[in-house]
């Protein structure tokens, strides 16, 4: 199966049914028609987060779920979020996981009746890097399934990228190649040198 990169579907052609479509190269301009007789569109995976969104809780304009820290725990005392609630679709068994480490978090918050204290730091990430799920950092927890998860909005090839907090550099790792809607998994060794006290923190390529 094809597929065309850097590419719009520009015209659909046909009377009573699809007969073609015409596509352009969005770098050379050069027009290409498709005969077909089916056109199927898709859009970007929404989390299901009315209850969310009517509860108040924060919400992270990039994955469209509420933000989380690294312990899962939402903006608002006592309620957590997992799953494929925090961003785009993962495997049952990614979401199972995350909803695990969830319960122990909430099975430590209804033992303790603890709340950390101060607001964790943000975790942005800059383009082409789409979002990267937990969005904030506090201290003392690891990361669901032992690392944050991050996409892409781009075919990129080798790339590196890093962690930084401020000017300071956590974190680096090259990839052979970052692929749209796909995990890119960035490891949590990083979280024992950030300064808590300290500025936000970033997930970017390196250029």
């Amino acid at each position: 199966m094809p597929i065309r990169t850097s590419s719009r579907v520009t015209r659909i052609l046909g009377t009573r049914r699809v007969e073609a479509v015409e596509i352009s190269d969005l770098r050379t301009g050069a027009v290409d028609r498709v005969a077909c007789d089916t056109v199927v569109f898709s859009g970007d995976w929404i989390p299901d987060h009315e209850l969310v969104w009517r509860g108040g809780l924060e919400m992270d304009q990039a994955t469209r779920g509420p933000r989380v820290d690294l312990g899962l725990r939402t903006s608002v005392r006592g309620v957590f979020a997992a799953g494929n609630l925090l961003h785009g679709a993962e495997a049952a068994d990614v979401a199972a996981l995350s909803g695990r480490h969830a319960a122990r978090m909430m099975a430590d918050f209804l033992r303790s009746n603890s709340w950390p204290a101060r607001a964790p730091l943000p975790l942005t990430c800059a383009a082409p890097i789409r979002w990267v799920s937990p969005s904030t950092v506090g201290t003392g927890t690891a990361p669901p399934h032992g690392h944050f998860i991050a996409r892409v909005g781009e075919f990129r090839g080798s790339s590196v990228v890093r962690v930084r907090q401020g000017a300071r550099e956590l974190w680096r790792h090259s990839y052979r190649r970052l692929v749209p809607n796909r995990p890119l998994h960035v490891s949590a060794v990083w979280l024992a040198r950030v300064d808590a006290d300290g500025e936000a923190l970033s997930v970017e390529l390196v250029d």
